[in-house]
């Protein structure tokens, strides 16, 4: 059982780490108008991306290394018995 899940955390890495790095690339700041700048509606200043591209990816290739890891420890693990 825990063989089975094993295998399937790591065919499940790099999609679980592609997903983390698009996650964050789709996350915004609050758009940028400094108070003394008096901006009449912001809702016409376009949001900045809260993390860099190279963060993003930092993100998702660590997202996959820890499920890697899991699976790693879940393959050494022995049988109670």
């Amino acid at each position: 059982m825990t063989r089975f899940l094993a295998i399937a955390l790591r065919v499940a890495a790099v999609p679980i780490g592609v997903g983390a790095g698009f996650w964050t690339a789709s996350q915004v700041g609050p758009p940028v108008c400094p108070p003394y700048a008096r901006c009449p509606n912001p809702a016409f200043f376009v949001a900045e991306p809260r993390f860099a591209l190279w963060v993003c990816a930092l993100f998702g290739a660590a997202a996959a290394t820890v499920v890697l890891i899991i699976s790693v420890a879940l393959t050494r693990l022995r049988p109670v018995g």
